[in-house]
């Protein structure tokens, strides 16, 4: 026998004496059976969405058939979990919104009304009422904010109407701006996430919602591995204020700010990275004193660092309309400190 051929008999024999059954990678992904474990416990807390629109316009044709069609309810379908109180379910805003009847079907096979408690305007999420007798288990938000690419999520709702599919994948990004508010930290996923999820809970390992899953990027009908979800944190924040005001009373300043690149920060002279620049004053800068101007760079509110525009935004529209907030700035070559208002957002 060849010394190699000895040395290979001499591992598979103190393997067998230790009970090794083979390499374990740090950091390997879950088993399946864990994804069973987390989906078993959450499952019947997602629900599916059952949405009647007012019949489509008819179109000027001379198909009577046609224009009957046209005539009819369009149904549509989304997704939407249980949350804190009961009755409270949580959804895309486009699900729901421009409905004239609301359904919600839960995985033993129960059908509800519902009724919309609050929508927000400026970010995609609703929340609806059903009866309080369907005591359905609520979920918990884990902290969104500790993500990291990579960490395995899963995602549960009713794509192209298949209640209680489920999917599972990683997280690709971070803090996505997709373009579709001024406040946008989209989670990215892979995911499957198709028509029919939105509005449907995105989890982690540990069985705590860290997204609402609600934008595919598609070149065609399905999935592309490219969703986008909408933090938990962010989602808390909405949700909280949708049950207590049925609206969201954000806060905003009255600026309309810019990412400070790396460029823009040396071209300037400015010895900071982060922040946003504020480009121009909105219609209420008045109320601002005068001690913000265009060009300033924020670095901080409250003591906390900005990283960037969507950044300050949420930050602000998290403080209570009439509040005040301290932002450190960076003005032709000075660093200072002003007090301002926290003023309305305009139809929030």
């Amino acid at each position: 026998m060849s010394s190699n051929r000895t040395a290979a008999a001499l591992l598979l024999l103190a393997a067998a004496s230790f009970g090794w059954d083979g390499p374990v990678q740090a950091g390997a992904p879950p088993t399946t059976n864990a994804i069973a474990d987390v989906v078993a416990r959450v499952q019947p807390s997602v629900v599916r969405i059952i949405v009647v629109h007012p019949p489509e316009k008819p179109q000027a044709t001379d198909n009577k058939l046609a224009q009957a069609a046209e005539s009819e309810p369009v149904s549509k379908i989304g997704s939407g979990f249980a949350i804190e109180a009961p009755g409270l379910i949580a959804t895309n805003r486009h699900v729901v919104e421009n409905s004239i009847s609301i359904f919600v079907g839960t995985a033993d096979g129960g059908r509800y009304r519902a009724q919309i408690v609050g929508m927000a305007t400026k970010v995609d999420i609703a929340l609806l009422r059903i009866d309080p007798a369907a005591h359905l288990p609520v979920l918990t938000f884990g902290n969104s904010d500790g993500l990291r690419a990579g960490e395995t999520v899963i995602a549960i709702g009713s794509p192209f109407g298949f209640d209680n599919s489920v999917t599972a994948g990683i997280v690709s990004s971070v803090n996505r701006d997709i373009m579709e508010s001024p406040f946008d930290d989209y989670i990215q996923t892979d995911a499957a996430i198709n028509h029919g999820n939105s509005g449907g809970p995105l989890f982690n390992m540990d069985g705590q919602v860290v997204g609402m899953n609600s934008v595919l990027f598609a070149p065609g009908a399905g999935s592309a591995g490219v969703g986008f979800a909408i933090p938990s944190n962010d989602l808390h924040f909405v949700l909280e204020r949708l049950a207590k005001y049925g609206e969201v009373r954000g806060g905003m300043l009255p600026i309309r700010t810019q990412q400070v690149t790396g460029v823009m920060a040396d071209a300037m002279g400015v010895p900071v990275s982060g922040g946003a620049l504020i480009a121009s004053l909105g219609p209420e800068a008045d109320r601002m004193n005068g001690q913000i101007q265009p060009g300033d760079i924020i670095t901080r509110f409250n003591n906390e660092p900005v990283t960037d525009p969507r950044e300050l935004a949420r930050k602000a529209a998290t403080l209570a309309v009439g509040s005040r907030a301290v932002l450190d700035l960076y003005r032709e070559g000075k660093v200072m400190s002003v007090d301002v208002p926290i003023l309305a957002i305009e139809g929030a």
